[in-house]
């Protein structure tokens, strides 16, 4: 008989949603990788795979990570137009709503016994003031919201196995439009939803408490300088940009519990 036990319960994450977020289209498919913006997330670095709340946040973490690395692959052209974004989508102009709109899915691993996707919605205004208008000339900034769906299922046996499901919707301000630095602020937050099944014992950690914070300096094709948080309750996940596609994360509260490396796509 399995073992059950709680590892961090902050608010209440219903497990619908856990299985919505988990079978996104998608999931199924027969497609073994994907690539796109957000790849690159992270390596596990010190993390435990111990099926911990510290494993929890970690992983989440690497998310928050993704978002960031988006933002530096598209960041240059929502500046300019969207005539080179990476993406799978087309955006659209939305008339009614006066901004534009895409959405993409990334096959991270399918395999029969693990899923991993990352389903991305992204809307975009150029603002003169706060008039949105649908083209960058005569804009002054822009604003968009990118919201992150990701989920995880990797089902090694009956005693093993890791369930996992990532939401962060986040504001992303951009400014110094004209200019050859641009200046992007990220604030967002979210919920963490985790099952870890090791040794025939199961752990849960659930959390709203979730807050994500980004800001670089960005010259489009290059790597930014900045730095991001991303907190979970009391513990953060940070790291700094420092002008390299090579860059370090850690994990504190009150002392460092994990850090790691990740890597960003500069240069594009």
């Amino acid at each position: 008989m399995r073992r059950i036990r709680f590892i961090g319960q902050r608010g209440w994450l219903p497990v619908a949603l856990v299985l919505l977020l988990f079978f996104l289209p998608g999931c199924g498919s027969d497609d073994d990788g994907g690539t796109g913006p957000g790849d690159g997330g992270g390596d596990p670095g010190t993390l435990p795979d111990d099926g911990s709340e510290l494993q929890a946040i970690g992983e989440s973490g690497l998310q928050a990570l993704a978002v960031g690395n988006l933002i530096v692959a598209q960041a240059g052209q929502w500046a300019t137009g969207f005539g080179g974004v990476r993406k799978e989508g087309e955006p659209f102009w939305d008339a009614l709503n006066k901004q534009w709109v895409w959405s993409f899915e990334e096959i991270l691993l399918n395999t029969q016994t693990s899923s991993e996707t990352r389903f991305w919605s992204i809307t975009v205004q150029f603002l003169n003031g706060e008039t949105p208008q649908e083209s960058p000339v005569g804009a002054d900034r822009v604003r968009g919201f990118v919201n992150l769906s990701y989920s995880l299922g990797n089902f090694v046996s009956e005693d093993f196995n890791t369930v996992m499901s990532v939401s962060l919707n986040s504001q992303v301000d951009v400014t110094g439009l004209g200019g050859l630095l641009l200046m992007v602020e990220v604030n967002g937050g979210g919920s963490v939803f985790a099952e870890y099944t090791r040794n025939g014992e199961t752990s849960y950690f659930m959390s709203e408490a979730v807050d994500l914070h980004i800001e670089m300096d960005l010259v489009p094709g290059q790597c930014p300088d900045g730095f991001g948080d991303f907190t979970v309750d009391l513990t953060t996940f940070g790291w700094s940009y420092v002008g390299a596609s090579t860059y370090h994360w850690r994990i504190t509260n009150e002392v460092e519990l994990a850090s790691g490396t990740a890597e960003l796509v500069c240069g594009e």
